[in-house]
């Protein structure tokens, strides 16, 4: 995407306040590092993967280098006397830079440029280390050659476009502004910004998942646990108390299970009645149990 912009004089600035975690936040912070501690195998291996991330996120994305130019607006001829030195009077000029920096931001620059390169990036902007009215034009693109054409093309448009725009309201050639080239990049630096950019997003990325991957599944392994132990908590207070133990041994018995004590097995019957010599009936009861 090429783009030319105009970006002022004063850049933007943003305040960024940080606020202290509550006590819940500190909780939450000490369980996730304690699961990260407990699964610390699979903490390395995502960790591994993590990095694995950002290198690839690193050769994906294209190396950018940048070149940058400097402007400096001169007073018209008429305005220095012919012993003074014009540097000393500059003075007035930022009108102009402001003007002429809008100007190069048109859309006819920018189809002019994208011919060139589309993912070429131009900005034109007052300089904000000096106090002269200069003017600092900084192309960013992924070839170092075609950096240093684009950076060339737009400090040719830099006096051309102000002398249109001094011919267009009639300015006389005497007391018009010119311009000169004070700095220039011979060699296109590498940035590496935006690889820095996609490897810092792979790696919060990598990390996101891999605190929560670890998080969520040291606590499935934590609630299985719980319930295991609990399926043989009443067995161990059994085997602690022998009255319990006892107790659980005759619940099953009454239910016809087999026992563990060791002692005979009597079942429960209705009392029966058994016809005893001419007629009468005695009722017989089961054994008592030792």
């Amino acid at each position: 995407m090429t783009l030319v912009r105009w970006a002022g004089k004063v850049p933007l600035l943003s305040s960024v306040h940080d606020t202290l975690p509550d006590g819940d936040q500190l909780m939450k912070l000490v369980d996730v590092l304690g699961a990260l501690r407990r699964q610390w195998i699979l903490t390395l291996v995502c960790l591994i993967l993590t990095a694995g991330l950002g290198l690839g996120a690193a050769r994906l994305v294209a190396q950018l280098y940048t070149a940058t130019a400097r402007v400096v607006f001169l007073p018209p001829a008429v305005t220095v006397a012919a012993d003074a030195n014009p540097y000393m009077q500059l003075g007035g000029l930022y009108q102009a830079v402001e003007i002429v920096g809008v100007a190069l931001s048109d859309q006819g620059t920018m189809e002019e440029i994208k011919t060139m390169s589309s993912k070429a990036e131009v900005l034109v902007r007052q300089d904000p280390q000096s106090s002269a009215p200069m003017l600092l034009v900084t192309v960013v693109d992924s070839d170092e050659a075609r950096t240093l054409r684009i950076l060339d093309v737009m400090l040719a448009k830099v006096p051309s476009r102000l002398e249109q725009l001094q011919a267009s309201i009639d300015i006389r050639a005497a007391s018009r502004v010119s311009s000169m080239v004070l700095t220039k990049d011979t060699e296109a630096k590498p940035t590496g910004l935006d690889q820095l950019r996609a490897i810092i997003v792979a790696i919060a990325a990598g990390l996101l998942f891999t605190t929560v991957f670890v998080a969520f599944l040291d606590g499935v392994i934590l609630r299985r646990r719980a319930r295991g132990v609990g399926r043989e908590e009443p067995d161990d207070a059994a085997e602690r108390d022998p009255s319990r133990r006892s107790r659980t041994s005759r619940s099953k018995d009454d239910r016809g299970a087999t026992t563990v004590t060791g002692e005979p097995h009597y079942p429960r019957t209705s009392p029966r009645k058994m016809r005893i010599g001419g007629g009468g009936h005695r009722r017989m009861r089961p054994p008592e149990r030792r």
